[in-house]
C-alpha cells in the first residue's frame, strides 16, 4: 500500500516555493504576458497544452494536488491522498474553499468534475486523460474516493492536472457556457477573452490562499517574436515567452529587460501516422529511414542556438528513462539504403505537418528537417498551420503521414506521453499498434516502481526498434523578463505562474 498522506506536512515548503517563485515588486499590480499563440482549451474539460492554456487555467481553477517543483508533488485542494487498495484512492479535501461564484468546494464538486470530463456527451478534449476512472464516491462532504478500472500508480500525478469545476454553475449555463466563461477556485477570475487579442484575469478577493499582490493578469498572443520583444522593451509587456536564440543578445543588452532560460522538459518529436493504410509511414523501413535522416546536433546548434539538447526519448529525465539509450545518429546513407529496401530506390515524397508559432522555432525546425531529409532522398512537402488548426487536425487524427509535435513531461512520468501520444486511443496519437498498447497498459497498471520502470524501458526499446516516432531535441525555454519582475524564475515544466498562496496546509 502506498500513501501520499505526508503531503499535508509539505505545506510550508509549498508556501515558500510559491511565494519565492512569484515574488514580484510590490508596486507591480498588473502583469502582461505575451506568447506566440492564443489558447485552444482554457477550461477543465479541454486544457491539454501547458502554455498558455494550462498555465492560465492554473490561475483560474485549482487542482487537487500541485507540483511544488518539477517532479515534487504537494497538497493543494486535497490535503492528503491515500491508496486504500490498488484501485481505490481516498482524497481528503480542504474545508475552506469556495468557487468564484460562491459555491462551496467539496467532495461533490470532485465527483461532478471528473464525471463531467469523462462523459462522452461533454466531448472533452481531456477525456482520454481520465478514462481510467471507474467511478467517484462521496464519503462525506470533504472526503472522496476515486476508484479506477485497473490499478494505476499515477493517480496522484493526474490529480495535479485536473481543474475543479463548480457543479451548480455548470448545470445552469451548460458545459459550453462554462467553456466560454470558466469559473474555478483559483487566485484569479476570468474576465474576458478577445480572440487573438487578449485574455484578462482579475485577482479573486476571496481566494482561499490569501490576497494577491498582482491584481490583473493580461495574456497577449503576439505571433512574431520580434514584435513580442519590442513590446517588452517598450514596457508594454512584462514577460515574453519563446525568445528565439538569435534575439537573446538584443534583449540582454536592454536596460529594462533580461534573458532567463532553462532546459525544458519538453522535446520535439516526429509522429508517424499509420491511420491511413495508403501512407508510406505504415512501412517500418520508411519510418526508420526518416529517423536516420535527421541531424539532431545541427538542429540544436543551428536552430536552438545550443540551448537545447539532442534526445533519445521525449524526456531523458522522466521516470523510467533508459540512460543507455542514445539519440539516433545522423546517417543519410543508411537512410537511403533503408528506402531502397522499402521499395523506393529513387527516394520518396511525403507530406509533413508542423505548427507555426506554438513552440520555440517550430517552423524553422520543420524547414531544417525538410533540408536534412532531402539529402537522404526523402522529399518532404511541408504544411504549417496556426495552432488551433493544427490541434484540430491532430485531435481528429487527420494529419498527413508526418507531424512535428512538442511534448512536455507535465507528470514527471511518461504516462501522458505513452497514453496520449503513441497509444492507439490517444488524443494526439496517429499510431495504431496493439502490441505497443499492451505494453503501455502494463506500465499504467503496475504498482511496483521497479517493475514499472522495467516495462517503461521496454516501451522505449520497442518504440526505437519500430521507429514509432522520431525523438529529436529537448527544447530550451527562453524568456524575456522585465526588470519590474526580476525575481521571477522559469521552471523546466513550463509553468508560468504569477499567483502566490500563503495558506496551503
Amino acid at each position: 500500500m502506498s500513501s501520499l498522506k505526508s503531503l499535508g506536512l509539505a505545506a510550508l515548503a509549498i508556501c515558500a516555493m510559491q511565494y519565492a517563485s512569484t515574488a514580484f515588486a510590490q508596486a507591480q499590480s498588473r502583469v502582461v504576458i505575451a506568447g506566440g499563440t492564443d489558447v485552444v482549451g482554457m477550461n477543465a474539460m479541454d486544457v491539454n497544452i501547458t502554455v498558455p492554456d494550462r498555465s492560465l487555467m492554473d490561475h483560474i481553477s485549482d487542482t487537487l494536488l500541485q507540483w511544488v517543483e518539477p517532479g515534487k508533488l504537494g497538497p493543494w485542494l486535497a490535503t492528503s491522498v491515500r491508496n486504500v487498495d490498488p484501485k481505490t484512492w481516498e482524497i481528503k479535501l480542504r474545508d475552506d474553499v469556495k468557487f468564484h461564484n460562491g459555491e462551496k468546494f467539496n467532495a461533490h464538486a470532485v465527483k461532478f468534475t471528473l464525471e463531467t470530463i469523462v462523459a462522452p456527451e461533454s466531448k472533452a478534449v481531456a477525456r482520454p486523460n481520465y478514462t481510467f476512472i471507474d467511478r467517484v464516491e462521496v464519503v462525506d462532504d470533504y472526503t472522496a474516493r476515486l476508484i479506477t478500472k485497473d490499478p494505476l500508480p499515477l493517480v496522484p500525478n493526474v490529480m495535479a492536472s485536473v481543474h475543479m469545476m463548480p457543479p451548480d454553475y455548470v448545470k445552469r449555463v451548460g458545459v459550453d457556457g462554462y467553456r466560454k466563461a470558466p469559473i474555478g477556485t483559483g487566485a484569479y477570475k476570468f474576465v474576458d477573452h478577445v480572440r487573438d487579442t487578449r485574455i484578462t484575469l482579475e485577482a479573486n478577493p476571496d481566494y482561499w490562499g490569501g490576497p494577491q499582490d498582482i491584481k490583473t493578469i493580461i495574456y497577449r498572443p503576439i505571433k512574431e517574436a520580434q514584435a513580442r520583444l519590442s513590446a517588452l522593451m517598450a514596457g508594454e509587456i512584462d514577460l515574453a515567452l519563446q525568445v528565439p536564440p538569435e534575439l537573446t543578445s538584443w534583449v540582454a543588452s536592454a536596460p529594462n529587460a533580461k534573458i532567463k532560460s532553462v532546459l525544458s522538459q519538453r522535446a520535439m518529436v516526429l509522429l508517424f501516422s499509420n491511420v491511413d493504410p495508403s501512407f508510406p509511414t505504415n512501412n517500418k523501413l520508411v519510418r526508420e529511414a526518416l529517423n536516420y535522416a535527421i541531424d539532431r546536433k545541427v538542429l540544436n546548434d543551428a536552430i536552438l542556438g545550443g540551448l537545447g539538447a539532442p534526445t533519445s526519448w521525449f524526456n531523458p529525465k522522466t521516470f523510467g528513462a533508459d540512460p543507455n539509450l542514445q539519440p539516433v545518429a545522423y546517417d543519410p546513407e543508411r537512410a537511403r539504403k533503408l528506402l531502397a529496401e522499402a521499395g523506393y530506390p529513387n527516394g520518396i515524397d511525403i507530406a509533413f505537418d508542423a505548427p507555426n508559432g506554438q513552440y520555440l522555432k517550430d517552423k524553422e525546425m520543420a524547414e531544417a528537417i525538410v533540408g536534412h531529409a532531402a539529402k537522404a532522398g526523402i522529399r518532404l512537402k511541408l504544411n504549417t498551420y496556426e495552432w488551433a488548426v493544427f490541434t484540430k487536425r491532430g485531435f481528429s487524427h487527420q494529419t498527413n503521414p508526418i507531424m512535428l509535435m512538442g511534448w512536455g513531461d507535465v507528470m514527471s512520468d511518461p504516462h501522458s506521453h505513452n497514453r496520449l501520444m503513441i497509444g492507439s486511443q490517444g488524443s494526439w496519437s496517429q499510431t495504431r499498434d496493439p502490441e505497443l498498447d499492451n505494453l503501455i497498459k502494463s506500465a499504467e497498471t503496475e504498482m511496483n516502481p521497479d517493475a514499472r520502470k522495467a516495462i517503461i524501458q521496454n516501451i522505449q526499446t520497442y518504440v526505437r526498434n519500430n521507429s514509432t516516432a522520431a525523438y529529436i531535441v529537448q527544447l530550451g525555454d527562453v524568456y524575456g523578463v522585465s526588470s519590474k519582475i526580476a525575481n521571477w524564475q522559469p521552471r523546466s515544466d513550463e509553468k508560468v505562474w504569477v499567483f502566490k498562496n500563503s495558506k496551503s496546509r
